[in-house]
């Protein structure tokens, strides 16, 4: 069996095992995190997160099993993605079995195929594949998520589109079909997302703003605690 197989199959299946789930089993007796909802400021309508994350053990059972669950995920991915590259350092396996951990996290075959979004997973798998092009994506996406768009929401989580433009510069071709390949699955699982921060803005009246007024509530939320 070639290296590429088991890069897929090993890959997926270890990004199916859920630190959430396990979370939650220990820390909120098994309650389910499927579901989490968030007040929209200004309104009586919730946001609502559909997915088993560290975002759904964060706001439930507080930031230390969050970041936890964070770490663990982060690490599901950099550790095959690293021994990999390490080990056949001619090969593309590393990149492939990256992207399958990911698919692993956001659609786990033992879970009805709900899971996260696969931002932890990401971020363990580039500290494999590119360390620079993490705090790269993540302050450029913040920019331009807040100054083009006034979105929080994409502030936030922008990131992996900017990796698309940042290894086509700083890679290579391979390296850009890994990056557009992971942002068709965090896209695909993130649409319910976007749709629920569209209702948001709408709900709150922003995309009637002049964008001077959009910009400055958008900044204010980016900095809110809430």
């Amino acid at each position: 069996m070639s290296v590429i197989v088991l890069a897929v199959v090993g890959g997926y299946l270890l990004g199916t095992v859920s630190f959430a789930r396990i979370a939650a089993r220990v820390a909120l007796s098994g309650a389910d995190i499927s579901v989490t909802e968030y007040e929209v400021p200004g309104t009586d309508t919730k946001w609502v997160y559909r997915g088993v994350s560290a975002t759904s053990v964060l706001e439930r059972a507080g930031w230390k099993w969050g970041v936890g669950v964070i770490v663990l995920d982060a690490l599901k991915a950099f550790a095959p993605t690293m021994a990999l590259r390490l080990a056949f350092p001619d090969s593309n396996a590393y990149l492939v079995v990256a992207v399958a951990v990911i698919a692993g996290h956001v659609w786990p075959v033992w879970w009805r195929f709900v899971g996260g979004r696969g931002q932890s997973t990401l971020l363990g798998a580039l500290l494999a594949i590119d360390v620079l092009s993490i705090p790269v994506s993540a302050i450029v996406g913040s920019i331009v998520g807040l100054v083009v768009f006034t979105s929080v929401y994409l502030a936030r989580n922008m990131g992996p589109a900017l990796l698309v433009p940042w290894f086509a510069l700083a890679a290579g071709p391979t390296e850009v079909v890994f990056a557009l390949s992971v942002n068709v699955i965090y896209w695909v699982a993130s649409r319910g997302d976007v749709a629920e921060e569209l209702a948001a803005r709408r709900a709150r009246g922003i995309n009637d703003l002049p964008y001077p007024a959009r910009l400055g509530q958008a900044w204010s939320d980016f900095f809110s605690e809430d």
